[in-house]
């Protein structure tokens, strides 16, 4: 029998940790995941009934599955299940100097609004990714300011937050 349960929930910008209830008589369980728009490739075998797959991108959404092991016979999978790597929401107004860093990523939430006097700076290698839902949109008022220190080694990035793959013109509002 294949698992049932199976609940994915985002521990970090990079990790997703997966439960499932035991099947009676697996000596193991194999973890399948897929990038959206991919095809589903094992990432793991485990005995427990967890796993935490870490090292995935930023504000990426992933799909999980779980096939029971028993001895050398396999399940067909269990339920798939979505979830989605955290990332740093921006959002709101920007009144005052607002410092990004490279090594985070963010995640542009409805209409964020960079007013007069208000300044963005955004370092190279950052990425901003813009939330389809709300259409995650960058907007600099008249004296706001954005100041972005991007290079042909190390750019910035504004894209969609949907998974490479599945992202389409009008995801996010842009800048």
């Amino acid at each position: 029998d294949a698992p049932t349960g199976l609940v994915a929930t985002a521990l970090s910008e990079r990790s997703i940790q997966l439960t499932w209830a035991a099947v009676s008589g697996a000596t193991g369980y194999r973890v399948e995941r897929q990038p959206v728009g991919g095809t589903f490739a094992q990432i793991a075998e485990v005995t427990p009934t967890s796993y935490t797959d870490a090292g995935l991108t930023p504000g990426t959404a992933y799909n999980y599955r779980v096939r029971t092991v028993v001895n050398t016979s396999v399940s067909g999978p269990s339920e798939s299940v979505s979830e989605q790597t955290l990332g740093q929401e921006l959002a709101g107004n920007i009144t005052a100097v607002r410092q990004l860093s490279a090594d985070t990523v963010y995640i542009l939430k409805g209409t964020v609004q960079v007013h007069d006097g208000g300044e963005v700076r955004i370092p190279a290698g950052t990425t901003i990714l813009g939330d389809k839902v709300s259409q995650g949109t960058l907007l600099v008022l008249q004296g706001g300011r954005i100041i972005a220190e991007g290079t042909a080694m190390d750019p910035i990035v504004f894209t969609s937050a949907q998974a490479p793959g599945s992202r389409q013109k009008g995801d996010w509002g842009g800048v």
